[in-house]
């Protein structure tokens, strides 16, 4: 029975340390370029957004964010840039 408890217990962990580590890597924002990168390039970079939104102008603005984890969820942090119809960046609309 103790080798089940202590293998939850390392289970458990490694799924809290992989939460707290995943998401948004606010040192990419340098590498991209407004009207240069395309949305592919940066989904590249940061993985898939957790959500897009489509204007009336055909922007898209897509968002990443990252958990401080289950003890820490105070420090979660998004970042959102935003995208013309051409699939080029625009801007950063919110940075962590």
């Amino acid at each position: 029975m103790p080798k089940i408890l202590t293998s939850a217990a390392i289970a458990a962990l490694l799924a809290l340390s992989a939460c707290a580590s995943s998401g948004v890597d606010p040192g990419a924002v340098h590498h991209f370029k407004p009207g240069v990168t395309t949305r592919a390039q940066v989904i590249k970079r940061l993985g898939p957004p957790v959500s897009i939104y489509v204007g009336l102008d055909e922007t898209k603005t897509l968002t990443w964010a990252k958990t401080g984890g289950l003890f820490n969820s105070a420090s979660t942090q998004g970042l959102s840039i935003q995208f013309g119809p051409d699939d080029k960046m625009v801007k950063v609309v919110s940075q962590p």
